[in-house]
């Protein structure tokens, strides 16, 4: 799998059907700062990012459902 320079563990890929471009990219990131003023101690996290333009073309919305209430 392919990662971004910042990654430092596992790194993941997410496809839809039979596409060859993965649809989610995400990882495992140790040692990332924060936003300097606020906490300057590096943090882990993993995070994801997703294509939602390909995402919503391989979704079927029925008709929208219209609630009205009455106060």
């Amino acid at each position: 799998l392919s990662g971004y320079h910042y990654h430092t563990g596992i790194v993941f890929n997410g496809y839809i059907n039979s596409e060859s471009q993965p649809l989610v990219r995400g990882g495992r990131f140790d040692g990332m700062k924060s936003n300097q003023l606020a906490m300057n101690q590096p943090r882990q996290a993993t995070g994801f990012s997703m294509d939602v333009s390909r995402l919503l073309a391989h979704t079927q919305l029925d008709a929208p459902f219209i609630v009205l209430v009455d106060y």
